[in-house]
């Protein structure tokens, strides 16, 4: 482009300086330099840049999403939350880790061993009522009590104990490791939820760097052809076909375009440096971000969408769920603890070497039983967990209720923003249209440059316009996939 101003104003110098032209040649062609970068430049509808736009690399919005999710220390601080989430799964899994012990005692006076007791086993408590264990005795000494004798050969001992009161259905040990499991969860959709905001904010980072960086060009442009405008006014003026006044306009314009541009270029910089925070490097001066496309500009059509499923999946919603699901694991183990504690155990015993256990000839077995007479611990932990399993419910309607506004609020907003921006577009049209016929006016004398630069300027605001509305539908709908509770899997599928 740059390069058709210049042949033209190379041929220009050559008309007015050879004499060769009439004064209604130079003033057709001074009308011809004048406005042949309207049509040049042209202010393309998409806003896409055409000099040296080989030479640049676009960074698009997906790749921007995918570079955050890979270099944003934030993600790892998300990751990291889920893994202690993991850890204390895993943690209280323990509980039903098999427990291998062994007790060794003995007593020696006077000379004399008194008694020696050694005793091994494992023991493995089973997520149910049910325990585990296998062993062995070996006692001796000259003073052992007969109840711990056992013979001369190991007394080896295999058994199960069982929880038929108490513990039947659950019990501290299940119930820690169920809430842990809802925990998790828990802190999943938190995590989700807080991936869906960190989402929005570097979609409106980007989108905002692609609107200076759209609106820096567009007023370079305008700078370019108000530098342009202002050396053929001065030559017309030189030869006598342009007023000291419309030397002055072009003078003027230049001045406030020169300042947009500095405006515009601070702000550029500015989101760009937000945009290198948020990867984690510095971007190269040849890489330029995604710009306006009418491309796929569809609005939401709420009769299409499954918002009920939306809802039911949402991270807000599932952080209420699991907190109910802990609730009641919790209230489950306080109902346990009004129960009677009914312990049965069974062991067979054998002496022999070759381990052979006679089931009903020699056997240790016994019955445990308990019950706290007020049951106070346990009727207050009812009562407690009972009105938190209630406000958690009542917290969950809460949220399906805002959850549904928000969903409808969203599609209006994006529907909305994408109406805006079409209007704008038009509207951007028509003044480029009414541009066209002002020129054409002046062509023929009945306007000035005075009016041509005005609606130069109105054009200028209203493709500003187009730009902003075009990046605040941008914004709009990447809003949306957060309001909807997916954007999170947009940075999963970026790793």
């Amino acid at each position: 482009m740059l390069n058709t101003v210049l042949i033209l104003i190379q041929l220009s110098k050559r008309v007015i300086f050879a004499g060769k032209c009439s004064s209604n040649r130079i003033s057709f062609l001074f009308l011809f330099l004048l406005f042949a970068p309207i049509s040049s430049f042209g202010f393309q509808q998409n806003l896409e840049l055409k000099s040296d736009s080989s030479q640049l690399k676009t960074l698009y919005f997906d790749d921007f999403i995918a570079e955050v999710s890979s270099s944003n220390p934030l993600i790892e601080q998300f990751v990291a939350t889920n893994k202690q989430a993991d850890a204390r799964i895993v943690s209280a899994a323990g509980a039903f880790d098999p427990k291998l012990y062994s007790k060794f005692s003995k007593k020696e006076f006077d000379s004399k061993t008194y008694y020696q007791k050694w005793e091994t086993g494992i023991e493995y408590k089973t997520p149910s009522p049910f325990t585990f264990n296998a062993g062995f005795q070996e006692n001796d000494g000259q003073f052992l009590n007969p109840e711990n004798s056992t013979g001369k050969n190991r007394l080896w001992n295999l058994g199960v104990s069982m929880d038929l009161g108490r513990g039947l259905l659950t019990d501290e040990f299940r119930t820690r490791y169920d809430v842990s499991r809802a925990e998790r969860d828990r802190i999943n959709a938190e995590v989700n939820e807080q991936l869906n905001e960190f989402y929005v904010e570097s979609a409106v980072l980007f989108w905002k760097w692609s609107e200076a960086y759209t609106i820096l060009n567009l007023y370079k442009e305008l700078y370019e052809l108000a530098l342009f405008r202002k050396s053929g006014v001065l030559r017309g003026f030189n030869n006598g076909d342009r007023s000291a006044a419309d030397t002055l306009e072009a003078h003027v314009l230049v001045r406030k375009r020169t300042l947009e541009v500095k405006e515009s270029a601070l702000k550029y910089n500015s989101a760009l440096l937000k945009v290198q925070a948020y990867i984690g490097k510095e971007i190269p001066a040849d890489i330029h971000p995604e710009t306006l496309s009418i491309d796929n500009l569809t609005p939401l059509n709420e009769d299409e969408l499954n918002l009920s499923e939306l809802i039911e999946k949402h991270p807000v919603r599932q952080q209420y769920v699991n907190k109910i699901k802990a609730g009641k694991s919790e209230l489950k183990l306080k109902w346990e603890q009004v129960r009677p504690e009914l312990a049965l155990y069974y062991n067979y015993l054998s002496d022999k070497s070759n381990l052979q256990f006679d089931v009903g000839e020699q056997a240790m077995f016994g019955v445990k039983f308990s019950l706290p007479l007020f049951l106070r611990k346990g009727r207050g932990g009812i009562q407690e967990y009972k009105a938190k399993v209630s406000e958690y419910e009542a917290a969950l309607d809460w949220a399906e209720r805002k959850l549904e506004a928000m969903l409808n609020q969203e599609i209006l907003a994006v529907n909305t923003s994408l109406e805006l921006f079409l209007t704008n577009r038009l509207y951007a049209d028509e003044l480029k249209n009414l541009l066209e016929y002002e020129r054409r006016r002046f062509d023929i004398g009945e306007s000035s440059l005075f009016v041509v630069n005005q609606r130069e300027v109105s054009f200028a605001m209203a493709e500003v316009s187009k730009i902003k509305a075009f990046v605040n539908y941008r914004m709009q709908w990447e809003r949306w996939k957060a309001v909807n509770g997916t954007a999170y899997l947009f940075f999963l599928n970026g790793k």
